[in-house]
């Protein structure tokens, strides 16, 4: 949910199953606390960011894994994509929408299936894109729909953390080479960005790193 003006947008899921997901958008007058207009989607959303100049919402359409479906291994189709809503106008019932295909691009694990999870939006309009179960990061001009960019969220060595599902916090274990796997992600200004880096389906890099916007990792929380 984010807030425009008088206007509460709502990102809703209506799904019935994975393969076949569905969602819109729906705008609600927050004095009369009517819905005033339904957008649809096309798919499942998760998340959506507000531009600072509100020119633009981004909506990441994941149409997520089946998580009993083959271990919940990538690719899971149909794949998610990246919703632009033009929001210039100040009457909702004049905004439009386009889609960004986020298919086929560098970086991503399983490129077939590229899950966006989670968006943010600087102030030159440009959106990053949090890929986690591909341990992935894509930038796209809100402007011109177009993909700037999409890179790896690289690997970390986690040091004294627990791996055993035992019933008892043993911070004794090491592992190397883990995905980040980064969730939720936020920017810093208009150079820098960060990431939460939960993990989900290869356990992830439980920490947080700093990126620029040419995919540099310039500080990484490490055992912190």
């Amino acid at each position: 949910t984010i807030v425009w003006g008088n206007y509460a947008v709502v990102g809703v899921n209506t799904s019935p199953d994975f393969v076949n997901p569905s969602g819109n958008l729906q705008i609600i007058n927050m004095d009369s606390k009517q819905v005033i207009r339904i957008m649809d989607l096309g798919g499942q959303p998760d998340s959506l960011a507000l531009s600072p100049d509100k020119t633009f919402i981004a909506v990441a359409i994941e149409n997520e894994r089946d998580e009993d479906l083959n271990d919940g291994l990538l690719p899971q189709l149909p794949a998610g994509f990246l919703v632009i809503v033009d929001s210039s106008s100040s009457d909702p019932m004049d905004w439009t929408s386009s889609n960004v295909d986020l298919s086929g691009l560098d970086g991503v694990l399983y490129d077939s299936d590229p899950e966006p999870e989670y968006v943010d939006i600087n102030e030159d309009n440009l959106c990053v894109i949090t890929m986690q179960e591909n341990n992935a990061l894509v930038l796209v001009d809100l402007s011109s729909g177009s993909i700037v960019k999409s890179f790896t969220a690289g690997t970390v060595a986690l040091d004294m953390i627990d791996i055993e599902d035992n019933g008892i916090v043993e911070l004794t274990s090491s592992l190397t080479d883990v995905p980040r796997e980064p969730d939720a992600v936020t920017w810093i200004g208009k150079d820098y960005f960060a990431t939460a880096d939960e993990g989900d389906l290869d356990g992830g890099g439980r920490g947080f790193t700093i990126y620029d916007t040419d995919g540099n990792v310039v500080y990484t929380s490490g055992t912190e």
